[in-house]
């Protein structure tokens, strides 16, 4: 059914999508292709964290530094790219992707309204109130996305009032290179700011209350990983609990490690502590809430495969996101990419393991630094996979695709790894 006008002349769309971010454009396209009359609710910039303050600069900056760490190995000398030129390089990328973004949005027929929505109400349609008006649609599609956690620690708003702490946001805004940095979290964002000031020969700490980092990992993928950063000049500082952050010319945090009090320094401290959903809409009944705003797995990817699931639901479809199907991976380098279960939750599957040094194409590439790739399956069905080596993100996504073994895959290609331990 189409949309139609109130006596009031006001349109009733058929999809509200709040948020325009992955969940969100997702879920309008997709409504549009299906000749929806579609509104979109943005505050901010479009595209979203990912695209504005997350996945994509960060990449941007990881670029750039890795081919300046690579340089060294094959005898050049070049000199340190500046921070300026690293986020000019970055901010070239957005606005290409942001401006493509915005051309599908405007020749989707999509209207866009640069608002908050500020109030939901469910009545004979639903009641979006915002700055600029109110609106009404038949579906609502809430993808608000997250914010940072900042830690509740003694000292560290200080910290970033006098700017030696940055969120991973400010990060991005940084107008010198610190020498010494630690990071707050251990996860995967916090991992690839580390690395990219190690490509960038800085010194990096990054600290963690967890004793183990990674859960979904195994034990021996994990140590292969963590020595391969560790050989870069990544220092890993994990089960403290911070007491204190002190910051005078230095920023110092104070930690209790196995009942000792002990503190490290640097010049400054990157806060990469977890993400946590924004947006009040729970309470409102029949709206679907996608991406991080539901707080079940906080990956551009998953969101997308939320929204058009929850487009196809409203189309009448029995559709649900797979969760079991959502790889993960850490643009670290080497990079660290899985799926699916694990060794220790599938005890009684069949294991096959192989270094990456079976794929021509990765010794070539990879200047010496090691991988490996571990699959976990039961007779012919693999349940899951993990990778330790730069071009493992483009691999993991089929792993649980089925008939990996009737490829015939390029030589030399980091693909062929995959023939070897299958």
């Amino acid at each position: 059914m189409g949309h139609l006008q109130r006596e009031n002349q006001q349109t009733i769309y058929d999809i509200a999508v709040i948020g325009g971010g992955p969940a969100g454009y997702t879920a309008a396209l997709e409504a549009a292709r299906y000749k929806k009359k579609v509104i979109l609710f943005e505050r901010g910039e479009m595209g979203g964290v990912c695209l504005n303050e997350g996945c994509i600069p960060l990449k941007s900056f990881l670029h750039v530094s890795r081919i300046y760490r690579k340089s060294f190995a094959h005898g050049l000398k070049p000199s340190e790219p500046s921070i300026e030129y690293i986020k000019k390089t970055a901010q070239e990328n957005i606005k290409k992707l942001k401006n493509g973004l915005l051309y599908s949005l405007k020749t989707a027929g999509i209207e866009i309204v640069n608002a908050e929505a500020e109030q939901i109400e469910k009545s004979e349609f639903y009641k979006i109130a915002t700055s600029k008006g109110a609106f009404f649609s038949r579906d609502v599609i809430a993808a608000t996305g997250s914010e940072q956690v900042i830690p509740s620690i003694n000292g560290l708003a200080d910290a970033i009032q006098k700017k030696k702490a940055v969120t991973s946001r400010e990060f991005f805004e940084l107008r010198e290179m610190p020498d010494e940095v630690l990071i707050l979290g251990a996860g995967a964002v916090g991992i690839e700011i580390a690395s990219f000031y190690t490509d960038m020969g800085r010194q990096v700490t990054l600290i963690d209350s967890k004793e183990r980092i990674l859960g979904d990992i195994d034990d021996d993928i994990l140590q292969l990983y963590m020595n391969q950063l560790e050989k870069q000049g990544m220092r890993f500082l994990l089960g403290v609990d911070i007491c204190e952050v002190e910051t005078e010319d230095k920023v110092c945090v104070i930690y209790r490690k196995d009942g000792e009090i002990d503190e490290v320094s640097g010049d400054c401290l990157v806060i990469a502590a977890g993400r946590k959903p924004v947006g009040n809409f729970n309470h409102v009944e029949g709206i679907y809430i996608c991406g991080d705003a539901n707080g079940k797995s906080m990956l551009a990817h998953t969101a997308i495969q939320e929204a058009a699931a929850a487009v196809h639901k409203i189309l009448g479809e029995e559709r649900q996101a797979d969760y079991s199907q959502i790889p993960a991976v850490i643009y670290s380098s080497p990079e660290l990419s899985w799926i699916g279960g694990n060794e220790s939750k599938n005890t009684a599957a069949d294991v096959s393991k192989k270094t990456m040094d079976f794929s021509s194409r990765y010794v070539i590439d990879a200047d010496g630094v090691k991988g490996c790739i571990k699959i976990i399956k039961e007779k012919e069905k693999i349940l899951g996979c993990q990778i330790v080596g730069d071009g493992g993100s483009e691999l993991i996504a089929f792993m649980l695709s089925g008939n990996l073994d009737k490829i015939v895959y390029p030589h030399p290609s980091v693909s062929e790894i995959l023939r070897e331990v299958l």
